[in-house]
């Protein structure tokens, strides 16, 4: 079972980082073999970047990521690059802060507002926090007890609480935001 991962956004919104906890999340607490890779522009902020992940109960012998099964998509031109090259069943996770035009060719797409709830209750800089905490409660993919033991292993302890408590935020508020 080989499943694939692309998350997508600006430099600077935490991409890559969300990654990096959905990959320990899902190797060590999960089990899965897992592979990681991560691109970015030559701006540390502002430009684009991916973080992509595969993962599988066997072996991975190819580590690219040619049609992943879920996305998370942190703004529009993310969204809108990375649409295409998507199956029509693909799961898709956007943060509604920034995508506003909703492909209706796509079915299973989720949304949550994560800049937004980041940004009036913690921070804005935890918004990739609320990212994952939203796809553990709608994807199936990871629980959100590995995703809150990877951040105690990856988040500085200075930022391991608001961390945490944006996970949590994005894993409850996923639900109500959907219906809006």
């Amino acid at each position: 079972m080989r499943k694939e991962i692309r998350i997508s956004g600006f430099g600077g919104q935490g991409v890559i980082l969300s990654g990096i906890i959905l990959t320990q999340a899902l190797g060590i607490y999960e089990n899965k073999r897992v592979a990681q890779t991560q691109s970015y522009g030559p701006e540390s902020r502002g430009g684009s970047c991916k973080s992509e992940i595969v993962f599988s109960d066997t072996e991975i012998d190819y580590m690219k990521v040619d049609s992943p099964d879920y996305f998370l998509a942190f703004n529009e031109i993310s969204y809108k690059k990375f649409l295409p090259v998507l199956v029509k069943d693909c799961y898709i996770l956007i943060d509604q802060t920034f995508i506003k035009e909703i492909n209706p060719e796509y079915k299973n797409i989720h949304k949550i507002f994560a800049t937004r709830i980041a940004e009036t209750k913690i921070k804005n800089i935890v918004a990739n926090l609320v990212m994952l905490g939203a796809f553990a409660r709608t994807s199936n993919v990871v629980s959100y007890e590995s995703l809150q033991k990877a951040v105690k292993d990856i988040a500085p302890s200075a930022f391991y609480q608001m961390n945490l408590d944006a996970l949590e935020i994005g894993y409850k508020e996923v639900d109500k935001n959907e219906m809006l």
